[in-house]
């Protein structure tokens, strides 16, 4: 197995143990994170929100890594693409 194809399949079996929310509970974090005075309440509601969504940043790094293969002189790893999927602002 290729050192890349070892440390995605690792990567996708630590995000398996993170739930998927509900959109009502992403609508509830976005709430939290937007009106909420307390510093604690939006720290935590943005780490359940990014968690929640790690496997939606796999699902658009694979989307855009096929259409990477195809172009010529383009060096990209899945990975490269899913950590900066992953970079939080």
């Amino acid at each position: 197995m290729h050192t890349n194809d070892l440390m995605f399949q690792r990567y996708m079996d630590d995000i398996q143990r993170y739930p998927l929310i509900t959109a009502e509970k992403e609508k509830e974090l976005a709430n939290i994170i937007q009106t909420s005075d307390d510093p604690k309440k939006v720290t935590v509601a943005k780490e359940e929100l990014v968690v929640a969504n790690l496997k939606l940043v796999v699902k658009y790094a694979l989307d855009y890594y096929s259409r990477l293969k195809n172009v010529d002189d383009v060096n990209v790893s899945l990975m490269d693409l899913i950590n900066e999927g992953n970079i939080v602002s």
